[in-house]
């Protein structure tokens, strides 16, 4: 469905700043019982770890377009200053 993405980033926008997001090409996914053609794994990326956290805790389990929306990290796809910043933060 055309235009899902940025109906999408509202959603995550209200927990902080987007610094960049992508789609996940050949991501696989653990439920993939389910037709992977009819769903898209996007990876968001935010300013801030912080916000990241929280918007995996208030988003993750909603009813997005009536599918359940999964929200999980990615650290393989994580650079070596992503890291740091984690690692200085905690």
């Amino acid at each position: 469905i055309a235009g899902v993405v940025e109906q999408l980033l509202p959603y995550f926008n209200q927990y902080g700043n987007i610094e960049q997001y992508w789609t996940l090409d050949g991501y696989i996914r653990k439920d993939s019982t389910q037709d992977d053609e009819f769903f898209d794994t996007i990876l968001i990326k935010f300013v801030q770890i912080q916000q990241a956290r929280n918007a995996k805790c208030h988003l993750d389990d909603m009813n997005f377009m009536g599918s359940i929306l999964h929200i999980c990290y990615a650290p393989e796809c994580e650079s070596l200053d992503d890291l740091r910043e984690k690692l200085n933060e905690r």
